[in-house]
């Protein structure tokens, strides 16, 4: 597949797919009221114990939780850190998201790093409107339970939700939930799922801008291990390699925009940011599609079940 492929190139190869995982990230709750980025959370949490954010990059914001958190934590109100997640958490706007309903449409099974439950009420919106009660399978941390998710609607909460009073947000979270990656013990549950998906099913990105770095080092951890299991067993009489045989992934990226910026040197800065992004994820078989605005990627999945149909009324006759 050639480089640099824009959204309206690949409709049809996803269409051709019988299932594939949506891991999203803040971009399906635009409209909602809900912020669409980690800043307003992390402003909120700062503003609790009166300092600010400044000139602080997404990589640090993990820090600035953990300062909030032990501050909070330290003046015996550790509750109100998970007050203030929860409020703004909360929608402002409509409870359900149109973007989401999109994909809820297009695949049953969603993995997403969020922890509102905008997608679980879309579910939700979904059946009423099409008048049907639906169960859906709701995978959580500690618990993440490795299932083939297309046998019935699933939703995997992979940094955990604000409803059930835990998350990952805080830099020690990360770290021990990341363990590859920060070098230090702890539980590998999230490690393993991202793994199994990421072996197993072919994976559609959306709203996910790759900046969250342990998760981008985990699927090269997890690449590299499989190319180093390959490279070890290669010498084995009938020896099938695992990595060519691995689904093909794809990421769905916003394009940027000079306009959207006030200083052009953030504009480069985050050019250069997404040059060594795509370049990483080039590396571990995740193709890299821009697209250039939400309604361009929802349509995309609107274009995807048309195709779908196409597709099935070609192969009866």
């Amino acid at each position: 597949m050639a480089d640099n492929l824009d959204i309206n190139n690949v409709h049809r190869e996803l269409a051709r797919l019988p299932n594939f995982i949506v891991f999203a990230g803040t971009g399906l709750v635009a409209g909602t009221g809900i912020s669409d980025s980690w800043k307003k959370l992390m402003q909120a949490l700062a503003e609790e114990v009166g300092v600010g954010i400044g000139g602080k990059s997404e990589d640090e914001y993990p820090d600035v939780a953990e300062d909030v958190y032990e501050k909070l934590r330290s003046e015996g109100k550790g509750q109100r850190y998970d007050d203030i997640i929860k409020e703004a958490l909360t929608p402002t706007e409509i409870r359900w998201s149109p973007h989401a309903m999109e994909v809820i449409e297009t695949t049953n099974w969603i993995v997403t790093t969020n922890f509102d439950n905008i997608i679980e009420a879309s579910i939700f919106k979904r059946d009423a409107i099409k008048q049907r009660t639906s169960n859906p399978r709701i995978i959580n941390l500690p618990n993440l339970e490795k299932v083939d998710g297309f046998d019935r609607e699933t939703l995997t909460y992979l940094h955990g939700s604000a409803h059930n009073n835990y998350i990952i947000l805080r830099r020690q979270q990360y770290d021990n939930y990341y363990p590859s990656v920060s070098g230090k013990n702890g539980p590998t549950c999230i490690e393993e799922y991202l793994e199994f998906i990421y072996r197993n099913y072919p994976i559609v990105f959306v709203g996910f801008s790759f900046r969250d770095r342990y998760v981008r080092a985990c699927f090269a951890n997890i690449h590299a291990r499989m190319a180093w299991q390959d490279e070890d067993a290669s010498r084995q009489v009938g020896y099938q390699r695992v990595l060519p045989n691995i689904p093909q992934h794809y990421a769905l990226i916003r394009r940027l925009r000079p306009e959207d910026y006030s200083k052009r040197e953030n504009y480069d800065a985050d050019c250069e940011t997404y040059k060594k992004i795509q370049q990483d994820l080039k590396a571990i078989n995740i193709n890299f599609i821009w697209y250039h605005n939400h309604i361009e990627w929802t349509q995309s999945f609107e274009k995807i079940r048309e195709l779908r149909e196409t597709f099935t009324i070609v192969s009866l006759e």
